[in-house]
Parts: structure tokens; sequence; C-alpha cells
């Protein structure tokens, strides 16, 4: 049977690991002595994924380097602000051009701008990196953990890479489509977070579906210009990587930016999210890079613009609707 390692042990990290459990060995890498003893003791994620056992075949860890040399394949379930030093922690590791890996982190790094592809090979210093693939799609790690069914897309630059984690993590309830538009994939995957805050946003100032709805189309129609603009497939935008996780985390319960942006609709600081939170928030960070993008690149997306100043605090959630809806008319496309 094949050895897969998952690096990080949050909610998504453990629903991924038993996903992989189905068909292979899986080591899962903990960070922090009290989870790992718990998941050893209780065999549950009771702080991230509670009420959901992990199979018998998932081994926690704490040795990063002895799961990863150990492993056929690596999925990386890490938070896009701390990957870098993820990756060059594990810079000759990654240099092992035999083993696949696959990242689940959605996001840009705050400082470069950079998707998580761009960044391993800016550490590694390559042109590009064969053995890398992305996940994204419209999942959520309590659904996804309790055999809910749902699609998702992986994307590789090589066939291969995508055809090996599509059937790893393929079955009865997670339907993986591929893809060879990597870039897509991570843009989508990333830049919906940042109009999910502002789908938030509307539900916390008590808005209703119809503001909520034309938001979400419009904030569809920024995300397929930027990302094209960026070098994506307007097609892989408007399918289950950018629209199907775009219509998710805006009407979920369960995703952290949606209810961000609730909060600060509601009069929360954005300043204040984060704090003694154990998950990461990842639009808030994506929304900074992606609204200097729109400056450097003069690229017009007028709801990032409006909720970058709301974020930071420089304009209030009304007064940024106010400059929204007194736009110049023009026609829809």
């Amino acid at each position: 049977m094949a050895r897969v390692c998952v690096v990080g042990a949050g909610a998504w990290g453990t629903a991924i690991a038993n996903l992989a459990a189905v068909k292979a060995t899986v080591v899962l890498w903990v960070h922090g002595e009290d989870t790992l003893m718990t998941l050893r003791d209780v065999r549950e994620n009771t702080l991230y994924l509670p009420g959901v056992r992990l199979r018998d075949n998932v081994e926690p860890t704490d040795d990063l380097l002895g799961a990863w040399r150990s492993a056929d394949a690596i999925i990386l379930a890490v938070p896009t602000q701390r990957l870098r030093a993820m990756f060059r922690k594990l810079a000759p590791e990654l240099r092992r051009p035999s083993v696949p890996l696959l990242n689940l982190s959605k996001g840009l790094e705050l400082e470069t701008h950079l998707r998580m592809s761009q960044l391993l090979c800016e550490d590694l210093e390559l042109s590009d990196y064969d053995h890398y693939a992305a996940l994204s799609g419209p999942n959520f790690a309590p659904e996804i953990a309790r055999n809910l069914p749902a699609d998702t897309v992986i994307a590789s630059r090589g066939p291969g890479m995508r055809r090996h984690f599509q059937e790893l993590l393929s079955g009865g309830s997670l339907r993986a489509y591929t893809s060879a538009d990597l870039v897509g994939v991570e843009l989508g995957g990333a830049l919906k977070n940042v109009y999910a805050v502002a789908a938030g946003l509307s539900d916390g100032l008590g808005f209703g579906d119809s503001s909520k709805a034309s938001l979400i189309v419009r904030s569809l129609h920024e995300l397929v210009k930027v990302a094209t603009a960026l070098g994506a497939d307007p097609a892989t935008i408007n399918g289950l990587a950018g629209a199907g996780d775009l219509v998710a985390t805006s009407f979920s319960r369960l995703s952290r930016n949606r209810m961000a942006g609730e909060a600060i609709g509601r009069g929360t600081p954005a300043s204040e999210l984060q704090t003694g939170q154990r998950t990461v928030i990842e639009g808030l960070p994506t929304l900074e890079a992606l609204a200097k993008i729109a400056e450097l690149s003069s690229i017009d997306l007028p709801i990032v613009h409006q909720l970058h100043g709301i974020v930071a605090g420089s304009v209030t959630p009304l007064v940024g609707l106010q400059r929204l809806m007194s736009r110049e008319t023009k026609s829809e496309f």
C-alpha cells in the first residue's frame, strides 16, 4: 500500500488524511504536542474537527523529516502565509524530483503576491516544479470528513501529477476533476476568499438576497477579469475552482471568510478578528495582496477597492456601498 504524508493537522489536513487513508497508509504531521497526544490517544482531532474519528491507518507524528522521507506522496495543508518558511525548512526534500506534492492552501503570499507554485519555484530557484499539484473547489472540511458528496479540481502542469492525486482522493463522496490550468485553479481558490469577505459584509449589514446575489455575480466578474489578466483560463474561473468555491464560501456558515465579513459589517474592526483564533482567515491578507496587484497592474476592481478601504478602517461599510452604487452607469459586459 502506498504511503502518504499529510503535513498539517488542521481541519482540512485531518479530513484529507482520512480520505487518503481509504487507499493508502497516511502519516499525519502534527504541530503541537497537545494535539499530537490527543490524536494518538483519542483518535479524534477534538480541536479542529470534532466528532470525526481518525481511520486506523492514519499515524499522527511530530517527526516531519521522517514522515516526509518515508512517503511516496506529500499533501501540504499549511496556511498560506507559513508556506515559505516550510519550503525553506524542507528545501533538500523538495528537490527530490520523484515525489508528487499536492498543495491544499488557498491564498497569495502577502509580501510578494505570489501564488504557491510560484513561491515554491522561487525558493528552490527553479523555472518550474513538474511534480507540484494544487487542489481547489467548493469544499469544507467538516462536510468532506462526514462523507457528504462534493466535487473538487486538481491541477498540475504535468498530466501524471493531477491523475495521481485524482485517483488517490476520488471515492464514493468526493469526485475529483483534473485541470491543466494550474494558474486558474490557484487563483480561483485564493481570490474567492476576498469576495467571500464582501458577501459576509452584506450579511452583517442586514442586506437581502437580491443584494447578495448581485454582489456575488459582480464579484465573479471581477475575479474573471483579474485572473485572466494574470494568465488564467476564464473557463476555470467559471468552474468549480472559481465560481463553485465562491458560491460555497459566500453562503456557508462554515466559511471563516464570510463570517469575518459579517463581523465587520456588524462593527467589529478587522484588526481584531484574528485575535485568539487558531484558524486563519485567508481572505484578509489575500485582500491586501489583491489590492496591490490591481494598483500595480491598473486593473479596475471596484469591489476590491472599496472592501480594502473598509477593512483598513478608512471608510465605513455604508460609505463603501454608496460609492459602489453611485459609479457611472454602463453596459453589464
